[in-house]
């Protein structure tokens, strides 16, 4: 990529108004005008008035998901804290008979 359309199209990305050279040139450039095109899109999807409609009990429904998601995750994070627990209680005791051991 040239220098110069990574200027410009540096410019498009971050919405800044280009100057008449960037301008001619995003116009003659293939690359450069493509990427224009594609912002130029993506800015309209974001202007678009028509208020969205969120249809009725969508949040509830939402937020159902998100508690019974945690609630299948508990019993799963009991599990890995008590195989945990096991684990360092474990290697306490082994190193507490190593180097007892060696104290003796």
């Amino acid at each position: 990529m040239k220098h110069e359309c990574q200027t410009v199209q540096e410019e498009i990305a971050w919405g800044k108004p280009l100057d008449e050279a960037h301008r001619l040139h995003a116009l003659s450039c293939a690359a450069c005008s493509e990427a224009l095109a594609r912002f130029s899109e993506l800015d309209s999807l974001f202007q678009d008035p028509r208020p969205i409609e969120i249809p009725h009990g969508f949040v509830d429904g939402v937020m159902k998901r998100i508690l019974a998601d945690e609630r299948a995750a508990r019993p799963l994070v009991w599990a890995l804290r008590l195989r945990l627990s096991a684990a360092y209680a474990g290697i306490t005791i082994g190193l507490g008979l190593i180097f007892g051991a060696e104290l003796h």
